[in-house]
């Protein structure tokens, strides 16, 4: 850890810098949750969410490396807290990959493309924030607030932390540096198989580069957040990338900056408009692109609505549960995740049908 003073503004500086590489990241590979679950519903084509999976691994191995190694402690994020909160994951989960769908894109994508000049992103992303700072602060806190005070499950009873390796800690009886290990192993090791299996995506660099790039910055994020510029005379708690709150919460920076102070969530945020502007620049992919009529307005709005809100209930993203979250091992960010690629599924195959009525007796006659 660096003895520094101003270890707040560093952490801040280093999430920027953060923030630019994934823009560059997301620019150049079309890194996009949306688009690996579209591509698996249209075309049965699994290469972008390979890629996924495989950002996922190195986050899992990097974060779960540090901590055995004894420079991360991550015991009091959210991920790994005893309260799970399992009703607002599956509802909040459910809500945001349905919206990511009508929004052609989930945060972070959002963020890219309004900086190469989409204004339909950029709606989406006034929206996500607007909605999700109400949600965590404002009047729609009263039925979050309902969420986590009605279906609740506390784990403390029967295991310390509420994660993959913390039940093989205890079913196995053994030390939490050993469990952590064997729960890296038994959980990265298939994946691996499974994504590199493929021929295409072995051989196509993009999204290899893709999804070990991706997997790298969420690792930097705990280690810069947790380790380096940790300060030990705050009461912090480490953090890596997401995009719900944080969004909220520049929105909120960008109208009160006087009375305002920058963190590593907001300037990350910064970070990947600046990364993916000049990333769009330079490859000549900046476009500004507007609506094609108020019905698709409508939709970007509904989405953006959407994953702010289901955002904020679950507690994150697909970066921010998705990553972040599974990078702990934690199983309500697992939940989460398996939530959001349901409801995108089942967004899919709304955008599919054409209407809700629609959707539901397909899926009548296929249950059937």
């Amino acid at each position: 850890m660096l003895e520094i003073s101003n270890t707040s503004f560093l952490l801040a500086v280093s999430g920027f810098i953060l923030g630019i590489l994934l823009g560059i990241t997301i620019i150049r590979t079309r890194f996009c949750t949306m688009g690996a679950v579209a591509d698996i519903v249209f075309s049965n084509n699994y290469g972008r969410m390979r890629s996924w999976l495989l950002a996922i691994v190195i986050a899992i191995i990097g974060t779960q490396l540090a901590i055995i190694f004894g420079v991360l402690s991550i015991e009091q994020t959210s991920y790994l807290q005893p309260q799970l909160f399992w009703l607002a994951a599956i509802v909040g989960g459910l809500l945001f990959g349905f919206g990511m769908v009508l929004s052609c894109g989930c945060g972070s994508r959002n963020l890219a493309m309004c900086a190469s000049g989409d204004l339909r992103a950029l709606v989406s992303i006034i929206t996500l924030g607007i909605i999700a700072y109400m949600t965590i602060r404002g009047i729609f806190s009263i039925p979050r607030e309902w969420f986590y005070g009605t279906a609740t499950v506390d784990s403390s009873a029967w295991i310390a932390i509420p994660s993959i390796d913390g039940i093989i800690s205890k079913l196995l009886f053994i030390d939490d540096q050993l469990a952590r290990l064997i729960a890296m192993i038994v959980i990265t090791f298939p994946l691996l198989w499974f994504i590199f299996k493929d021929h295409e995506f072995r051989h196509t660099p993009r999204r290899v580069i893709a999804g070990i790039c991706i997997g790298l910055l969420m690792v930097s994020g705990w280690l810069l957040s947790g380790w380096i510029f940790k300060d030990e005379f705050a009461d912090t708690i480490p953090e890596s990338l997401t995009f719900v709150e944080p969004v909220g919460n520049s929105l909120l920076y960008l109208m009160v900056w006087t009375g305002s102070s920058i963190n590593f969530g907001i300037a990350t945020i910064g970070g990947l408009v600046v990364g993916s502007f000049i990333t769009a620049l330079y490859r000549k992919e900046f476009n500004v692109r507007g609506f094609e009529d108020s019905a698709e307005m409508g939709r970007y709005i509904i989405g953006g609505a959407l994953m702010g809100m289901g955002g904020a209930l679950a507690g994150g993203c697909t970066f921010g549960q998705g990553i972040s979250g599974i990078s702990t091992l934690s199983f309500i960010s697992i939940l989460t995740f398996a939530s959001i690629v349901i409801g995108a599924f089942v967004g899919l195959h709304y955008i599919q049908q054409g209407s809700i009525s629609s959707l539901i007796k397909n899926l009548w006659q296929k249950a059937l």
